[in-house]
């Protein structure tokens, strides 16, 4: 008959350094082990799952008579051995007339107790077949599995291990504020130990702050980071992580050689793709950010960017099962995809290796440029909301698609310039300013859209109090509209000449401005322009009501949201209507004034004529 070994019932091995944060973490995990006899904490190397299965077990263990038990199945590469390393863990020797599978069910049957199986991710299969067996047949035993891949395993309840809380890179913290956050804490721990005299001051929190952002909240990045402490100060390891595969290099020498560096973690990882998804991952880190299924498979494919491969599909969602890719969804939501910062590095070395930078970067390229078609229409049709949203969230690949475009085809970034010309005005006025520049600089050959892109430059160079210069883009604009013969360009620099004048203050510029923007008006009808129409009649009212003539802006206004709302333009309509509601004051009419028109939507802008410097943050 099997026995147990007379060892104590619980083999965990002792860790020698604190778990740092981790305890809403340790509490989600030991609910989910409560309600399901087989959990996988799953998510990329480095990122914690052994310790934080380590800690779980350990507070854990006194709920199972029989103790909890440490499976490392790292060492091993034959598949076939999974039993056998379990049986010899758990102290039971196999029997000739049985299979190692068959003697582990035996041995254990009914008792109760708890196995971590420690780093599947290299014998999933062997693994997932293993925990079926015993979780049939043993009802007592529960599992808990680390792998960087989904088990696959009937029952099985899987659960990504988060990253540690970084702080915020918005805004500068003291150290009082940093040390909240656990990857400080484990930055500062760590660091201590390899240099007591080290601290979290004022010279020294930037640095702090800014190496755990880049390491993603990564444990072992950032623990493999802190140790370098010994030998180079905080600021030289913060400046020097642009090269991090190459800084990230004086692990523990009793640690897993795949534990020593940050590159052997992930060549670990990248060894245990097979071909498409290696294809597949190199070829993701053109992406900035998150991006999109669609966008994935038009940038991956092995034909060209037009087409995609059910290959591409397949090998997207096995990296995302391999923890390689992170896949976010809300409620309501698009699904969103994304590779840590490290990882798209590392991946972004693979394509380099590849020789596909430059063919990858192109159909990444060509993939936003389509997109921004769509967004132009998009920002003008009856889902801006969700178009506003959209971009947002693709914000950082279509920077990068205007970075290449400067490079490659300068035309492609002043239309994607003017594309955007809604968000710009609306969420980041100062960066459109910039890039608008950028782009004008690059094609300065006269043509209808760079006389657009003009006018969006002299709106957004305004809006920073440059007037002068605003005022020369409205006039160059205006020169192209009238070298084209475009009567919409003309109206709309015009129009420029009247806000620019407007915002400046100039004393009587009301009575200067209106016969101006009365004649943009008539130029904006004639071309048959709907949007330059729809603005310049928002300002007309609005520069009537400067001008003490608040019942004709009234009038104006409505007359514009007409136009607005025939068109389903909810931009401007929500834009007119602010206007209508400040003119209706202003003529006496509270009542009016201080009713909420029925198409008011508070997420959307109030594009109203504002002084210098009060655009939108950038």
């Amino acid at each position: 008959m099997d026995t147990w070994s007379s060892d104590a019932r619980t083999r965990l091995p002792v860790d020698l350094t604190r778990l740092v944060g981790r305890q809403v973490d340790i509490s989600t995990v030991k609910s989910l082990l409560s309600e399901s006899r087989l959990v996988t904490l799953i998510g990329v190397g480095g990122i914690g799952k052994t310790r934080l299965a380590l800690e779980v077990a350990r507070q854990t263990a006194e709920d199972y008579p029989d103790g909890a038990w440490f499976v490392d199945l790292a060492p091993l590469q034959n598949a076939l051995l999974v039993p056998n390393v379990v049986l010899a863990t758990l102290g039971l020797g196999g029997q000739a007339t049985r299979t190692p599978t068959a003697t582990l069910i035996r041995a254990i049957g009914s008792r109760e107790l708890l196995c971590v199986l420690d780093n599947c991710e290299h014998l999933v299969e062997a693994c997932a077949e293993l925990a079926e067996a015993l979780l049939r047949q043993c009802a007592g035993l529960r599992i808990l599995a680390t792998s960087r891949q989904v088990l696959g395993a009937v029952g099985e309840t899987t659960w990504r291990v988060p990253a540690l809380r970084i702080p915020d890179s918005s805004r500068p913290m003291p150290p009082d504020e940093l040390e909240r956050f656990d990857t400080v804490q484990l930055l500062l721990e760590r660091a201590q130990a390899a240099l007591p005299s080290f601290a979290l001051t004022a010279e020294t929190a930037a640095s702090v702050a800014r190496i755990c952002q880049r390491l993603d909240g990564i444990p072992l990045a950032i623990e493999l980071a802190a140790a370098r402490v010994r030998t180079l100060p905080i600021s030289e390891i913060d400046r020097r992580l642009s090269d991090r595969f190459q800084l990230l290099t004086t692990g523990s020498r009793t640690s897993l050689p795949r534990h020593r560096t940050l590159q052997a973690t992930l060549d670990w990882s990248h060894g245990l793709l097979d071909d498409t998804e290696r294809r597949v991952f190199r070829r993701l880190s053109v992406f900035r950010g998150g991006f999109s299924y669609e966008a994935a498979e038009m940038v991956c494919a092995d034909t060209d960017a037009s087409q995609s491969t059910p290959s591409v599909l397949d090998g997207l969602s096995s990296l995302i099962d391999k923890s390689l890719v992170i896949l976010e969804q809300e409620a309501g939501e698009a699904p969103h995809l994304l590779l840590l910062e490290t990882v798209r590095e590392y991946a972004r070395a693979q394509l380099q290796s590849a020789g596909e930078v430059e063919a990858i970067e192109g159909r990444h390229a060509a993939h936003y440029l389509a997109l921004a078609d769509q967004i132009w229409r998009g920002l003008r049709g009856g889902e801006q909301g969700v178009w506003f949203v959209r971009v947002d969230s693709e914000f950082d690949n279509l920077r990068a698609c205007f970075e290449w475009g400067l490079e490659h085809d300068p035309r492609s970034s002043l239309q994607l310039t003017v594309a955007l010309e809604r968000y710009w005005i609306t969420f980041r006025r100062g960066e459109g300013y910039n890039w608008a520049w950028r782009s004008l600089a690059a094609v300065p050959e006269p043509s209808e859209v760079r006389a657009h892109a003009l006018s969006n430059a002299s709106f957004l160079t305004a809006s920073q109090g440059a007037f002068d210069e605003a005022r020369r883009l409205a006039d160059e604009c205006s020169a192209i509209a009238r070298d084209l013969g475009s009567v919409e360009y003309q109206g709309r620099a015009l129009n420029l000449l009247t806000v620019i004048t407007a915002w400046e203050g100039l004393p009587g510029w009301p009575g200067v401005t209106l016969p101006l923007v009365e004649d943009a008006e008539e130029l904006a009808r004639q071309s048959g322009d709907y949007e330059a129409l729809t603005r310049i009649i928002n300002n007309h009212g609005v520069q009537l009501d400067a001008a003490g003539k608040s019942d004709q802006a009234c009038d104006k206004l409505r007359d514009g949201l007409v136009l607005a709302t025939e068109s389903g333009d909810t931009w401007w309509i929500t834009a007119i209507e602010g206007s209508l509601g400040l003119a209706a004051l202003h003529a006496g009419d509270r009542q009016a004034a201080g009713q909420p028109f029925p198409s008011y939507q508070p997420e959307l802008p109030r594009l109203l004529l504002a002084p210098a410097g009060s655009s939108t943050p950038t």
